[in-house]
């Protein structure tokens, strides 16, 4: 019997992003910004690869929009569970990976991605 344990933390982490705004969560200009980007690299390369650097919910939904394999990278499973919550879209093509980001040169080989996307470090720092 698989037991399920509940952990009340997302709770805090998803009404703590909610209530944020940019610079510290993506704006709709970043959001048409990066857009841009996912449409070149999503019309040369039509199976394209995205690694993110975190669990932005704003990122991983316009992932999902353009159908982009997806692999997340965070140290936090909790913060994944609670942008989860927060997210618009299914990307069935999206696959978390918990770990630290510096580790990223151990996890994955060289060249596996297409476009790589990473939380802007002030948001970290900031709080």
């Amino acid at each position: 019997m698989v037991v399920k344990i509940y952990n009340p933390a997302w709770k805090k982490a998803w009404k703590f992003w909610n209530k944020i705004q940019p610079p510290w969560r993506p704006s709709i200009h970043d959001i048409k910004f990066w857009e841009t980007a996912v449409v070149k690299v999503k019309k040369a390369k039509p199976d394209a690869r995205a690694l993110v650097i975190g669990v932005t919910p704003e990122i991983r939904d316009l992932l999902a929009k353009y159908k982009i394999n997806t692999c997340l990278i965070d140290i936090n499973p909790t913060m994944y569970e609670a942008m989860n919550r927060l997210m618009r879209m299914k990307n069935s093509e999206e696959k978390f990976i918990p770990g630290h980001w510096l580790d990223i040169d151990k996890i994955f080989h060289k060249n596996s991605f297409d476009l790589i996307r990473g939380d802007s470090p002030h948001c970290d720092l900031a709080f």
